[in-house]
């Protein structure tokens, strides 16, 4: 996603951008751009920092605060030697600044060092089909349980069909086991949306390091096959 009022600039970061296969959404009001983060995950985001309605600053915020992209990079588009701006935009949560007049050069330059966190948050979202049981449990000492069907599975999360009655942002226990392998794996995650009234998907809260590298063997199995 590229945000900027003036069209000038949206089409030469657009322009600039396409040829490095990427595919690009371009917002000239801020308010679309504000809600289409709410709904949509983006492996990357260019914020101009000065625009009508909503700034680069603020929209930031909205960034970080959203389900699907909280951890996805962010550019603010600034002058060359605004200061105040960088440390304002650090605070809100931008990774990355681009200064204005922006060229080709700068635009290449950042982008290879934005590659590998837009790489490695593509493959947090990326799923695959993956169905097998699921003990469910939460309360203070786990005491409500229920069994959950997954649908897929990635590195940030899974989704799950069952009857329970569940709400966003409730923290669930789940209990279960990859394919070929005995190991059951214990994780905490965190509903956060509903794709049908018995469907919906949890994020994956702190798992530990031998739980992802499991994970990340199982998806990584499932594509090299």
């Amino acid at each position: 996603m590229v945000v900027d009022d003036q069209p000038e600039v949206l089409g030469s970061i657009k322009t600039m951008l396409e040829p490095l296969q990427c595919e690009v959404l371009a917002f000239a009001d801020s308010r679309e751009a504000a809600r289409l983060i709410k709904t949509q995950s983006f492996d990357a985001v260019f914020l101009d920092a000065v625009m009508p309605h909503m700034d680069g600053f603020e929209l930031t915020e909205i960034v970080r605060s959203s389900t699907q992209n909280s951890k996805v990079p962010i550019v603010l588009l600034t002058c060359s030697d605004d200061i105040h701006s960088m440390r304002r935009g650090f605070k809100a949560g931008a990774n990355y600044f681009l200064g204005k007049p922006v060229t080709p050069e700068r635009v290449c330059t950042l982008f290879n060092a934005v590659l590998g966190p837009m790489l490695s948050q593509r493959r947090k979202y990326a799923r695959l089909p993956f169905q097998t049981t699921v003990t469910c449990s939460y309360g203070p000492h786990g005491e409500n349980s229920f069994l959950a069907r997954s649908l897929n599975i990635g590195e940030g999360g899974m989704s799950l069909q069952s009857a329970a009655g569940l709400k966003i942002g409730k923290s669930v226990n789940l209990v279960f086991s990859l394919p070929s392998t005995d190991r059951q794996l214990r994780l905490v995650a965190k509903v956060h949306r509903f794709t049908q009234p018995d469907r919906y998907g949890v994020e994956f809260v702190q798992p530990s390091e031998a739980d992802q590298e499991a994970i990340r063997g199982y998806i990584a199995g499932e594509v090299l096959a």
